[in-house]
């Protein structure tokens, strides 16, 4: 799933070339476009940068000022195509759904009406289809994942940190009771393909958070313990988490039971990038030391360790759940 998230943003990506490609004409550089395009993904769809500013365009705005000023220092440097590449950015806010706009024709035409936009005015209809054409595939890569077959449920662990199960709601009519069911659902091989489809609509919710401008939701899910030993299937779910925007707001749950049992493949996905949450449990033998590997540590009131781990929470260098 990691791989089709890319596929959305590498589409954006292309997009934004082929939509400078349009709007500089002659003056249009791909190498210089390539700098400033490659930046504004790192932001707009990972939020890496130096800034931190809550406002995107203002945060885009300092990093693009930085990269402007150390281009303008090399030999030969174009400035006004620099600053003409800056200023485009601001309509590309609107086009990549950061910014919300009345009218489509409306604010083309304002676009063409800037300075700054070096293309004849002639191709301003063929640029309309353009960026139409790129809204309905936007719209179609989102209507790949709506289902009516599940639905996502959401429990609040913490502020911003939610556990993700998923629900079914596949109607096989009255044969079977509700027992039965849930317990098909729960077990067994269905209780393990139904984590692929629980991660596709959850990194699709993540994608059109990142769309939002909103990084800070965290989402934790359960893995059935066979998945440890099935190496096929471990490393599909994997892949599936293979991209920094999924695999940094993801994390999966595993007992303290789980991780001893299977701590080779599981310390091997954590260095791999991959983040857990650790669920303490009656085998915990104070380890204390390994909890730092796990970006939440989930202790429950019952259990003999619950005091040791909340009177100090930032002791352990992870985050400490309490339930």
């Amino acid at each position: 799933m990691g791989s089709k998230i890319e596929i959305y943003i590498n589409y954006i990506e292309n997009s934004l070339f082929t939509y400078f490609k349009y709007l500089l004409g002659k003056s249009y550089k791909y190498s210089i476009v390539k700098i400033f395009i490659t930046k504004y993904i790192e932001i707009r769809y990972y939020n890496n940068g130096i800034y931190r500013d809550k406002n995107l365009s203002d945060k885009l705005g300092k990093e693009f000022k930085l990269i402007a000023k150390e281009l303008m220092k090399e030999e030969g440097a174009d400035s006004d195509l620099i600053k003409n590449i800056c200023a485009l950015f601001g309509y590309v806010l609107y086009f990549d759904d950061a910014c919300e706009y009345a009218d489509l024709d409306i604010l083309i035409d304002a676009l063409f009406e800037e300075k700054y936009v070096l293309a004849p005015p002639e191709i301003k209809s063929e640029f309309t289809n353009f960026i139409k054409e790129t809204i309905t595939k936007k719209e179609a890569y989102h209507k790949l994942f709506i289902t009516k077959e599940f639905d996502l449920k959401y429990k609040r662990y913490k502020k911003n940190v939610y556990k993700v199960t998923i629900q079914n709601n596949i109607d096989i009519g009255k044969l079977y009771s509700d027992y039965a069911k849930e317990k098909a659902f729960n077990e067994g091989t269905i209780n393990e393909d139904k984590n692929y489809c629980l991660i596709r609509m959850l990194s699709e919710k993540i994608l059109k958070d990142a769309i939002k401008n909103d990084f800070t939701q965290k989402y934790i899910i359960s893995l059935p313990e066979s998945f440890f030993t099935k190496p096929k299937k471990y490393k599909k779910l994997i892949s599936m988490l293979d991209n920094d925007l999924i695999r940094n707001r993801i994390n999966l749950q595993v007992t303290y039971q789980e991780y001893t049992n299977h701590k080779e493949i599981i310390n091997e996905s954590i260095n791999s990038g991959i983040s857990f949450a650790l669920e303490l449990d009656e085998t915990f033998d104070n380890s204390f030391n390994i909890l730092v590997l796990f970006k939440y540590v989930i202790v429950y009131e019952h259990l003999d360790i619950y005091d040791a781990l909340t009177e100090d929470k930032n002791a352990f260098g992870t985050t400490i759940i309490t339930l």
